[in-house]
C-alpha cells in the first residue's frame, strides 16, 4: 500500500503508531457480496413496505426535511456515518429527500458530498489518533478487521468498503492510521457515488406506488 513515507519517523528510536493486532483473516470479498445482497434484499422490502402502507406519513415526513434541511441535511446524514459510524443512515435520509420532491441526482450529489467529506473526517481521526490508547482499543475490538483488511490490501480493501455494507468509517480510520496518501484515498473514495446511487434507485423501485 502506498504511504506517506515523510510522516513515519525512523531510525534506532523509531515509535510504531500502528496498533497490534491479533492474526485473523481480514474481510472476505465473497462474504462482503452476500451481506451486499441480504441488505439490498431487505431494503427492497423495507421501502415497498412503507410506499404501499405509509405513503401518507412518508410524504409528509419528506417534504418536512427538504423545507428545513434541504440538501445540506442530507450531507450531514450521510457524512456523519461515514466519519465516526453514527446514525441516520444514508438511505433513511436519501428516501426523505426523494419523496419531498428532490430530483435524484440533486439527492445523489450531496449524498456524494456529505459521504466523502465524512471519510476525511474518518481518515483525519485515524491519522492523528493513531497511537493513543483509545484507537488501539478500537483497533482490537470492532475495527479489527477492516484494519488487517486495510494493511493487507490497501485501496483495494477501502474499495469494498466504499461499496459494500461494512461500516465506512472504520475503513477510513484505517487508512488514515495507515498513512494511505490523501489523493488515493480521495480517488477511491469517489466509489461511494455509484453505491448510493444504487441504493437510492433500489428505493425508487420500492416506492414507485407514491410516484417518485
Amino acid at each position: 500500500m502506498t504511504t506517506d513515507e515523510d510522516d513515519s519517523p525512523t531510525g534506532p528510536e523509531q515509535v510504531n503508531d500502528h496498533p497490534t493486532q491479533p492474526a485473523d483473516e481480514p474481510l472476505a470479498p465473497g462474504r462482503l457480496l452476500l451481506q451486499m445482497a441480504a441488505g439490498i434484499a431487505l431494503l427492497m422490502a423495507v421501502t415497498f413496505v412503507v410506499g404501499r402502507y405509509f405513503e401518507t406519513e412518508l410524504l409528509i415526513a419528506g417534504v418536512a426535511f427538504v423545507e428545513h434541511f434541504g440538501g445540506a441535511g442530507i450531507a450531514i446524514c450521510c457524512g456523519l456515518p461515514d466519519a465516526v459510524t453514527l446514525p441516520p443512515p444514508h438511505e433513511m435520509c436519501m428516501a426523505f429527500a426523494r419523496a419531498g420532491g428532490m430530483s435524484f441526482w440533486e439527492v445523489i450529489s450531496w449524498a456524494t458530498a456529505g459521504s466523502i467529506t465524512g471519510g476525511f473526517v474518518g481518515y483525519w481521526i485515524g491519522r492523528q489518533l493513531s497511537h493513543t490508547r483509545w484507537f488501539q482499543n478500537l483497533i482490537q475490538g470492532r475495527a479489527r478487521l477492516a484494519w488487517q483488511a486495510i494493511e493487507r490490501h490497501g485501496a483495494f480493501a477501502l474499495a469494498l468498503g466504499a461499496l459494500s455494507p461494512v461500516p465506512y468509517s472504520v475503513c477510513c480510520w484505517a487508512s488514515g492510521a495507515m498513512r494511505m496518501r490523501p489523493a488515493l484515498f480521495l480517488f477511491v473514495s469517489l466509489l461511494r457515488m455509484p453505491r448510493l446511487a444504487l441504493y437510492l434507485w433500489i428505493i425508487q423501485l420500492g416506492l414507485v406506488d407514491i410516484g417518485i
